[in-house]
């Protein structure tokens, strides 16, 4: 996952970071961060959707638990200061246009502008697939993001693009049809790194 390089690398920077969520470790092993030496909290979910972080019915598989919840019951809970957003693939698997996206995107925002005003967001324009099909809509999806997310940025809570996209090898950065390998993992992480600088410099 990049959030263990993530982890170290902002630690390294000399940065005090505590990551937060309902959810611990990697799939198949909850226990990852903490025998690798990073803070393994997050609130990500094997095969979910946008629309599906921010109303619930999460798919039943061994890494996302039906049931779980939702962002209208994190957010209070967690409160964070900074949230990544990485989320529109599997939307995009579904069928979901840009807008219908957008649309849970910013239901999600909402929800965590209610918690804290002043979080600050990174929402990714998100990498690329090896489904012909779905990574036509991702690639359509990732053209709206920085016009819309502009229009959802306020000085109290920013919103900032990060361009995972471009430059994505499908071929060397993903391990199967979808999810990143190493390699790929590492450089999200760096492409989010500088996004968290330039938010917490």
């Amino acid at each position: 996952t990049y959030r263990s390089y993530l982890y170290k690398a902002l630690v390294a920077a000399g940065k005090q970071v505590d990551f937060v969520g309902v959810n611990r470790g990697t799939c198949g092993n909850a226990n990852a961060g903490t025998q690798g030496g990073w803070d393994g909290d997050h609130c990500s979910f094997y095969s979910a959707k946008a629309s599906e972080i921010l109303a619930g019915n999460m798919p039943v598989n061994s890494c996302s638990p039906a049931g779980s919840g939702n962002i209208q019951a994190w957010a209070p809970a967690l409160k964070p200061d900074l949230a990544i957003i990485h989320l529109g693939t599997n939307d995009c698997r579904g069928g979901a246009s840009p807008a219908q996206i957008q649309g849970s995107l910013a239901g999600i925002i909402g929800h965590l502008r209610s918690a804290n005003p002043k979080v600050k967001i990174i929402v990714a324009q998100i990498i690329e697939n090896r489904d012909a099909s779905a990574n036509a809509r991702v690639k359509a999806f990732n053209a709206t993001v920085p016009t819309w997310a502009a229009g959802l940025s306020t000085a109290a809570s920013p919103v900032v693009v990060v361009d995972q996209a471009s430059g994505w090898n499908t071929q060397t950065h993903l391990r199967d049809t979808f999810h990143p390998n190493a390699a790929g993992a590492q450089r999200m992480s760096s492409r989010f790194l500088g996004a968290v600088q330039g938010l917490y410099p």
